[in-house]
């Protein structure tokens, strides 16, 4: 063979070769609860410690998940999913071309509505008699702070059904504004 076609042979296989190279690792897994039974469309997370660049993914029909693409580093990944407490793993090392296998399994948390109540001015001084803002604790409207201002109180109630419960701490909430 002469020497020119070794080196063209070279100069087009090399690269060639260098294309099958990774420089990245990924995360796979199944994700099931207590019984073992698949939950699909859980919500994972793999957080470089490091960096802080995050990578998501949801579970398949079947629970498993893929987080491809990840650089070499520490990771924490959680797992979430409604109707279920969240999952955090820390510690996880992933290097240069690692497929690392990781299960979870979810366990059954208590199912909540989370409400956010917004007052304004404008509801303040219709609770307040329509006495506009002086109904307030007494104070003019140029002495409230911008905070007082725009009152935003959030609070949790068990999903059981209890609307009247619902109302009286609203009730409670507005008349505290």
């Amino acid at each position: 063979m002469k020497p020119a076609s070794v080196l063209m042979f070279i100069a087009v296989a090399c690269p060639l070769v260098a294309l099958g190279q990774t420089t990245t690792a990924q995360l796979t897994g199944l994700v099931t609860d207590p019984s073992g039974s698949a939950v699909p469309a859980a919500v994972i997370s793999a957080t470089n410690v490091h960096t802080g660049i995050k990578a998501d993914t949801a579970s398949n029909e079947l629970g498993y998940y893929t987080v491809p693409l990840l650089p070499p580093g520490n990771y924490k990944v959680t797992v979430q999913k409604d109707g279920f407490r969240p999952i955090a793993q820390s510690g996880i090392t992933l290097n240069v071309n690692q497929t690392a296998r990781i299960d979870f399994v979810m366990q059954v948390g208590e199912v909540k509505e989370t409400v956010a109540v917004i007052a304004d001015e404008e509801l303040r001084a219709e609770r307040a008699g329509g006495r506009g803002h002086e109904g307030l604790e007494g104070r003019a409207s140029a002495q409230l702070s911008q905070d007082e201002k725009s009152q935003r109180a959030d609070f949790t109630i068990p999903n059981d059904g209890t609307l009247p419960e619902l109302e009286e701490k609203l009730s409670q909430l507005l008349d505290s504004l």
